[in-house]
């Protein structure tokens, strides 16, 4: 099998897609949950800016459709999930960000102790010193 049909959307009828998980669900938990509908065959759970999703590959189609009709809309961690063989075109895996380093000579981020930015004077400006005083205008 090429890259090129590894990475499109079209996948096996064997792999699951898990949507709408919170932060509190972790690999071993969909584990113990949707290995009672089959073998599977590989797991990987996504933590998107969106909330956390999965994809699961089962060893056969059956197992993926009992995986299914059984959890499709069903509760893990008191959210519902929904359960399918299609990928949201708006969950595509992309590679993290790696951080750019700054201009500066030191690298990124700065060592500890060292203050990433100069401190900032939020008073008032002071008057120039040859700036002409008004006169005062109180009755005494």
């Amino acid at each position: 099998m090429s890259r090129d049909e590894e990475t499109s959307h079209t996948a096996p009828s064997t792999v699951v897609y898990v949507y709408g998980l919170t932060e509190r669900v972790y690999e071993r938990h969909l584990d113990d949950i949707f290995m009672h509908y089959g073998t599977l065959v590989r797991l990987r759970l996504f933590r998107t800016n969106a909330r956390p999703w999965a994809v699961l590959e089962y060893d056969t189609e059956e197992a993926a459709d009992r995986a299914i009709a059984h959890m499709d809309q069903g509760q893990i961690d008191g959210a519902h999930v929904t359960v399918s063989l299609t990928q949201r075109p708006d969950l595509e895996v992309r590679e993290p960000r790696v951080p750019s380093r700054t201009t500066h000579d030191r690298p990124w981020p700065a060592p500890r102790g060292e203050a990433r930015y100069a401190p900032v004077d939020h008073g008032w400006p002071a008057p120039p010193e040859h700036a002409p005083r008004s006169p005062s205008m109180s009755p005494a």
